[in-house]
């Protein structure tokens, strides 16, 4: 909602910094009209319940602050929620991109319900909490960066796992790619001795038949 404002050059009204206009003042009207335009923004941008509680303010930023002072709460049980889902994450059946997505979307909501100083602990503690979640196929990679000293931003980690994840799927289709030769190898000397000892059995069935028959005595033919 604060880049949508910014871009509509409307954040001014939020955070007081555009003053309201006497009511006689050739500019009331028109502040008057981007006010009511942020209000209506607003409204439409809460659950209709919400709005309704909301209706009784004039300013859009009376509203906000209204919003801020019910939403921006320390909020205990979504922060434990939030650290428990953080380092039971694991990778399992999700590509790098999506497993870092996901990891980083958690660690950005808790800093945002616990905003903490920027610190290099917390940098440190979401490359250490990314890299324990990846798949066994990475563990050469997790301890040739858990033993550098510093560790590297968690974008280079994650840049280095998914290239190293390139690498993994090069290998594993090469490997299917094999298998599936040695397969149809089998399988084609598999067909070609079945129709070799078809050809045998028939060959021999038809001597056997023949044994009794009367041959030609000049041509020697059945």
């Amino acid at each position: 909602m604060r880049i949508t404002l910014e871009v509509k050059n409307k954040w001014g009204l939020i955070d007081g910094s555009i003053a309201v206009p006497s009511r006689d003042s050739a500019q009331y009207p028109a502040w008057r009209r981007c006010n009511l335009f942020v209000c209506s923004w607003l409204f439409r941008s809460v659950h209709s319940t919400i709005a309704q509680s909301l209706m009784h303010f004039d300013k859009s930023r009376d509203i906000w602050e209204d919003l801020r002072r019910r939403f921006l709460q320390y909020d205990a049980l979504r922060i434990s929620i939030l650290q428990n889902d953080i380092y039971n994450l694991k990778q399992q059946s999700l590509s790098v991109s999506d497993y870092y997505t996901k990891s980083r979307t958690l660690c950005e909501e808790l800093n945002t319900l616990r905003p903490l100083p920027i610190c290099k602990e917390r940098d440190t503690d979401q490359v250490i909490r990314f890299l324990q979640g990846l798949n066994e196929d990475y563990n050469n990679l997790k301890s040739n960066i858990l033993v550098l000293d510093p560790l590297p931003e968690i974008y280079k980690v994650f840049v280095m796992a998914e290239k190293l994840e390139r690498q993994i799927n090069l290998t594993n289709l090469s490997l299917g790619n094999m298998e599936i030769n040695h397969a149809n190898a089998a399988h084609t000397n598999q067909s070609v001795g079945e129709e070799t000892t078809a050809a045998t059995l028939n060959n021999f069935n038809d001597r056997r038949s023949n044994v009794n028959k009367p041959k030609c005595t000049y041509c020697r033919m059945i």
